[in-house]
């Protein structure tokens, strides 16, 4: 998103306060949309700054969002920010599942936001992409997990994450079947090395006793 406004991008973790030159930064109200910025930025914007170290959570009012439609992707944003980046607002409350005529959307979490894309401008984005149809309107990303595939056993499911971990799987995010070659299941390769050796025998010797 950063990139996509014109903004230069200050890496993983940076905050406002400590970066890009600006002193003190405080919350500018566009209408119902905030963001954090410096007094000088917000006027330019034709915004209402706050005051320093103020934040979005305590000011400015309610945000709305709606479906915002911006090229050949759709994102959940404000009316004031969807028309800031150039995009064209569907209304508040609409989601991204039904609008814009984009296919292939699914829930991209980034930090602690989420918005509607497709696999590649999630990538971009830097985020993760947890499948097509997981919309952010279901909350997905509270309590997310990647969809992929699956191998097990030498065959090849499409699971979420954390069910491939629980069946002993190789997990490959945001992967269909169709392109995932899975390695041929050879029971008796019991350290799974692709050998059947010693060391197998070797295995099946320290695990002796009673199963758990």
């Amino acid at each position: 998103m950063c990139t996509l406004i014109g903004g230069t991008w200050q890496g993983a973790g940076a905050v406002c306060e400590y970066t890009c030159g600006v002193p003190e930064e405080g919350a500018c109200c566009m209408g119902s949309l905030c963001f954090d910025s410096s007094e000088s930025l917000c006027n330019t914007l034709g915004g209402n700054w706050q005051g320093a170290f103020t934040t979005c959570e305590s000011t400015c009012g309610a945000t709305v969002v709606g479906a915002c439609c911006l090229g050949g992707y759709c994102f959940d944003l404000p009316l004031d920010f969807c028309e800031l980046v150039g995009g064209k607002w569907q209304g508040a409350g609409v989601t991204c599942e039904f609008t814009c005529d984009v296919a292939d959307l699914g829930a991209c979490c980034l930090w602690d936001n989420c918005f509607d894309s497709s696999l590649e401008f999630c990538e971009i984005a830097d985020g993760d992409w947890y499948g097509l149809g997981s919309f952010c309107q279901d909350s997905f990303c509270d309590n997310a997990q990647i969809n992929g595939s699956c191998c097990v056993n030498g065959a090849c499911v499409t699971l979420l994450e954390n069910d491939c971990v629980a069946v002993l799987g190789s997990f490959t995010p945001n992967e269909n079947c169709d392109v995932v070659a899975c390695i041929p299941y050879c029971g008796s390769d019991i350290n799974n090395d692709g050998l059947v050796d010693v060391n197998d025998i070797m295995q099946i010797i320290s695990d002796w006793g009673g199963c758990q």
